[in-house]
């Protein structure tokens, strides 16, 4: 019987959804620890960080999270944050407890007819800030798209959400054009395999810069391979 239990217990070990680990590291009784080569390792946090106060109440940690995650990834709505922070799971009576505790600090705005939340240190920097035509091949599970979420269609048109939010929880490398998703990308081999969600979305020149950068990162040449999904 304890050998059965064993069993079980490691599966969910080596689980990829962590099934055992996430809970503990809610609880604030697990972290990161040190690597061990290409091993990852796990410790309490009361052994790898010095005076480890615990785990803050959730009023007073919305109070470093919502400024945190909006100094990067806002102006965003209180349902982007959530969904960044739990997948949707806040009450929204608590959410909004929260961003009403940051009024000081926050300012509501209007993007594209929808109302959403920023520092207001930043609003000047936003106001100005132009669109872009940067293209991007950004990897997988990139935090691009991961803060807003795979279901915001600022970022990712609804009809395309499969094609990067897959079955098992994948995430796909996606291809960046003007701040919105425009297609996914793959490496095969030597050839960056392109799928754009429509023909012409993308020039050929900026999508072979970027395909030069990832193979000067990888140290080889690389070739491009473009079609329309």
């Amino acid at each position: 019987m304890q050998r059965t239990h064993d069993a079980a217990l490691a599966e969910h070990l080596k689980s990829g959804w962590s099934a055992v680990l996430k809970p503990l590291a809610w609880q604030g009784h697990l972290c990161n620890g040190p690597a061990d080569g290409n091993r990852v390792t796990f410790t309490c946090p009361d052994s790898w960080i010095p005076d480890w106060p615990g785990i803050p109440e959730p009023e007073q940690a919305a109070r470093v999270a919502i400024p945190g995650y909006l100094g990067v990834y806002g102006p965003a709505s209180m349902e982007a944050f959530d969904q960044w922070l739990s997948r949707g799971a806040t009450k929204r009576a608590t959410l909004r407890g929260w961003f009403a505790d940051l009024a000081a600090e926050l300012v509501t705005v209007d993007v594209a007819g929808r109302q959403a939340f920023a520092r207001a240190v930043d609003v000047d920097e936003i106001a100005s800030t132009r669109p872009t035509d940067v293209v991007r091949l950004l990897p997988a599970f990139d935090q691009y798209v991961l803060s807003p979420g795979t279901g915001d269609p600022a970022i990712i048109p609804a009809a395309r959400r499969a094609q990067v939010s897959k079955a098992a929880g994948w995430i796909s490398p996606v291809v960046v054009a003007g701040g919105r998703v425009a297609g996914t990308w793959e490496l095969d081999d030597s050839t960056v395999q392109v799928k754009l969600f429509g023909a012409g979305e993308v020039a050929d020149d900026p999508l072979t810069a970027e395909v030069d950068r990832i193979g000067g990162i990888l140290g080889r040449p690389l070739q491009l391979a473009v079609q329309t999904s």
